[in-house]
């Protein structure tokens, strides 16, 4: 069997989802609970497992193997192939397992590519596998279609630096709401603790927006979605990888770094990294008509 050990972000966990659909077999998956439970959801050869379990979280004590409980023990034995996200080479963690899975084909993955990388963070894994090993390919979902689902909208990112100006994103639902197309509004944690009252009330009573409080909340909600459009954050990551046509809105990042991948993403951002307020609305609905005709 395999083992993956992730503890990134949303946005992070996400791109890797394509690495674990490729894995043949039975995947046991360690991450934050509610991000290993929807891996199971979403690839059904996955078995989920809680990485902040005191066993899991013993590994990175020096000389702490003897704390893993019995049923970790035994997992770690039956493991051919295990990829960590979260651990350098001589650091505890490796040594741990090194120790408890001697059998395993250990690979190390750096989830962040050096300063000199010019591609995808994605391919920035996939070279570090075949580096070490592992050749797989990659493997996306297929897309999700609902030609009747509303526009869904996320204006928010954990860095208000990569957020497209809200009065902008209000403005396009203003016009697609005047050409009758149905939307959906997405609120997340960040905006829903950091939005001044005022502009949270707006969105909420005139925008009809839905506080998304949880990963399993955001994933029911994208499920009946057409089309979803957001920023450069988390939640368009996760559209992209359910399958779902997604436009992603890109400003200060690196585009070509660390765009959603995704088997139908259409990507607007500039020639070089800009503040979000290069992108105009016009371009945005031109974007979203175009990828609404082609869901038809």
């Amino acid at each position: 069997m395999n083992l993956v050990v992730h503890q990134g972000a949303l946005g992070d966990w996400a791109l890797i989802l394509p690495v674990i659909r490729a894995l043949r077999g039975l995947t046991a998956f360690v991450a934050p609970w509610s991000r290993a439970k929807l891996t199971a959801q979403l690839i059904p050869t996955v078995e989920p497992f809680n990485i902040e379990s005191p066993a899991w979280a013993a590994l990175h004590v020096d000389g702490d193997a003897g704390r893993v409980d019995a049923r970790t023990t035994q997992l770690l034995r039956k493991v051919r192939t295990l990829i960590s996200f979260v651990s350098g080479k001589d650091d505890p963690w490796a040594q741990n397992i090194r120790n408890l899975a001697p059998q395993a084909h250990l690979v190390l993955i750096d989830p962040n590519p050096p300063p000199g990388w010019g591609g995808h963070v994605g391919d920035w894994h996939l070279f570090q596998l075949q580096q070490q090993g592992l050749r797989i390919t990659p493997q996306q979902p297929p897309t999700l279609i609902n030609p009747h689902g509303p526009i869904v909208l996320h204006p928010g990112s954990g860095s208000p630096k990569k957020c497209w100006p809200v009065d902008r994103f209000e403005s396009l639902l203003d016009r697609l709401r005047d050409q009758g197309c149905p939307t959906r509004v997405l609120l997340g944690e960040v905006e829903l603790e950091t939005w001044p009252s005022s502009l949270l009330d707006r969105w909420l009573n005139v925008y009809g927006a839905q506080a998304i409080d949880s990963l399993e909340s955001l994933h029911s909600a994208l499920q009946t979605a057409g089309l979803f459009v957001g920023n450069d954050a988390g939640p368009t990551h996760l559209a992209a990888q359910i399958g779902l046509p997604t436009l992603a809105l890109f400003g200060p990042t690196d585009a070509t770094r660390w765009s959603p991948r995704g088997p139908r993403v259409h990507l607007l951002a500039p020639a070089s990294p800009a503040e979000m307020t290069w992108l105009e609305v016009d371009d945005v609905l031109a974007a979203v008509s175009e990828q609404t005709a082609s869901s038809s």
